[in-house]
């Protein structure tokens, strides 16, 4: 009767983890500069539109993030590194389970500044 219980629990914790994951989705990428290095230590930040949530990361020393388990939505990015412009991605549409890839190339300048891109 114990394993019993024990492989109903397991089953259910199972499911409801399944169940956790189906309205989440990542964001991924590679940040560049003007001429393709990598820019590590980027601040990246994912606004979620609807509800004003965020989520922060910095870009690797190769330059990639990841933001894993992120509400589903509509996202606003913004790349913030010292030197370079900051970087605005709009209307970013993460789906449930889905890995969105969001490269971005910083260019040269002060953070005061920006560059933004629809998608």
């Amino acid at each position: 009767m114990a394993k019993l219980t024990q492989l109903v629990l397991i089953a259910f914790l199972g499911i409801t983890y399944g169940f956790a994951q189906v309205n989440r989705g990542t964001l991924t990428g590679v940040i560049t500069d003007p001429s393709g290095a990598v820019i590590p230590g980027v601040k990246v930040t994912a606004i979620h539109v609807e509800t004003g949530t965020s989520s922060t990361t910095l870009s690797s020393e190769g330059g990639s993030y990841t933001m894993p388990a992120l509400q589903i939505g509509v996202y606003r990015l913004e790349f913030v590194a010292p030197s370079f412009k900051r970087g605005i991605r709009n209307q970013v549409d993460l789906a449930a389970g889905a890995t969105l890839r969001q490269d971005m190339t910083l260019e040269i300048g002060s953070v005061g500044e920006s560059v933004s891109v629809t998608a």
